[in-house]
């Protein structure tokens, strides 16, 4: 067997490398033919655990944003301590739909998502479309769920840039009757409410229904399946 003499510069584990591969394909041409396929493999096995380590990292760091997020919520006063021994908590939102003149001057926790916000001489007109409240008193649920639209006034200056639509807010609030206005093509009776405590909560993250699969197209970055499919989390 004629070893060819290392070339200057050559290290010797590269040198010892070369010797081995040449001992070990002199007798058999076709184990060339797998060792490269195998080095191939290996390096597909790279690629892969390389992208699945990725984006196990972008799940686990918009799980802490989540975290963070959620403890930043955390204890929110809804009810101020002045209004606790105030607020009615056998009246229900459905009741004073029905019939708000009879609920007039009690004072009930309620919220939704804004539908718009409009400034006044005598306050901030939010109208909002009414959802089931959480433990937390947080809205909950689909727009589904709604069981009408109320009005609030809240006297203190709040800018509506600040309430733009679909953003989450819970009132504890007066019944002061209601109002008609027109609504489309029909006239709708909205229960009307004077704001004495406004909470407006946090834009929720969405989570995405996806391929476990990436696919790399004809643009920058991974393909989690045929489209993006967001919900939001409760």
């Amino acid at each position: 067997m004629c070893i060819a003499p290392a070339k200057k510069g050559t290290r010797p584990g590269l040198l010892k490398l070369r010797i081995w591969r040449k001992r070990r394909f002199a007798g058999n041409p076709g184990n060339q033919g797998a060792f490269e396929m195998n080095r191939s493999r290996a390096g597909r096995n790279s690629l892969t655990f390389s992208l699945v380590s990725g984006f196990a990292f972008i799940v686990v760091a918009a799980l802490m944003l989540s975290v963070a997020l959620l403890s930043g919520c955390a204890g929110v006063t809804v009810i101020p301590p002045g209004l606790q021994d105030r607020v009615d908590r056998t009246v229900t939102f459905d009741q004073v739909r029905e019939a708000p003149v009879s609920y007039k001057e009690r004072l009930i926790v309620a919220g939704g998502v804004v539908l718009s916000a409009r400034r006044l001489k005598e306050g901030t007109r939010i109208e909002v479309l009414q959802l089931p409240l959480g433990s937390d008193l947080e809205p909950v649920g689909h727009l589904t769920d709604s069981h009408g639209r109320f009005i609030a006034l809240h006297k203190e200056f709040v800018d509506p840039a600040t309430l733009p639509p679909g953003t989450r807010i819970t009132v504890v609030a007066e019944v002061t009757g209601a109002v008609t206005l027109p609504l489309d093509e029909i006239d709708y009776v909205y229960p009307t409410f004077d704001s004495k405590a406004l909470t407006v909560w946090p834009t929720k993250l969405p989570a995405y229904w996806f391929r476990p699969y990436p696919y790399f197209g004809g643009y920058w970055g991974p393909y989690w399946g045929p489209y993006w499919a967001p919900y939001w989390v409760p």
